[in-house]
């Protein structure tokens, strides 16, 4: 979501700090929150939890992996390679959009503004999360664009992913697709005054 609003208000540049941020996003999705899913919200006993390796090694990881080792030993990608992914990136978005469809499809649009756990969500991700990525990052003598970049990123909304994650490991599927809709509406008011503020 945040890729085509840093690419049209920041340009080129940012694209590749995003594309840089999402290494460790990625790396840690796909690591520590598959094991806190897993864990079921139990705060006792690692030992109870059996993660399987192809748990961890999601397809997502692998990729992520795979284009650190290319950029780090700048590794050449075949034109065949590159037009095949260039063309499939753009329908992550909207089959992701069919998955929260389909999970909201037995819930009623109004029951999303009604539940008030979707109301603290939307104000951690929109309001509290680039807030704190901003008073993090800006005390560092850094450039202001990979600051403008990571708080416009952090104040974006929830990622489609938690709802897809929630589905695939019976958590609450609704009350993500609920946040996911919920501050992806919400972001229209907040992202601009993220912006304008930056």
């Amino acid at each position: 979501f945040g890729l085509p609003i840093v690419q049209q208000v920041y340009g080129g540049m940012s694209v590749m700090y995003m594309g840089l941020s999402s290494v460790p996003f990625n790396l840690s999705l796909y690591s520590l929150s598959i094991w806190r899913l897993l864990r079921g919200g139990s705060e006792s006993g690692i030992e109870k939890i059996k993660i399987k390796l192809k748990d961890i090694l999601s397809p997502v990881l692998v990729a992520t992996m795979l284009a650190m080792l290319f950029l780090l030993a700048e590794i050449p990608v075949h034109p065949i390679l590159k037009k095949f992914l260039d063309s499939t990136a753009p329908a992550t978005l909207p089959m992701s959009m069919i998955v929260i469809g389909a999970t909201m499809a037995g819930g009623s649009l109004l029951e999303t503004f009604r539940d008030k756990r979707v109301y603290v969500v939307c104000f951690a991700r929109l309001i509290i999360n680039p807030l704190l990525i901003w008073l993090i990052l800006s005390p560092f003598n850094m450039d202001p664009m990979l600051l403008k970049t990571a708080v416009v990123i952090a104040g974006c909304p929830c990622g489609v992913v938690v709802s897809v994650m929630s589905l695939q490991y019976g958590k609450d599927a609704l009350l993500a697709s609920r946040s996911v809709m919920a501050s992806t509406l919400l972001s229209v008011i907040s992202l601009p005054i993220v912006i304008l503020l930056l």
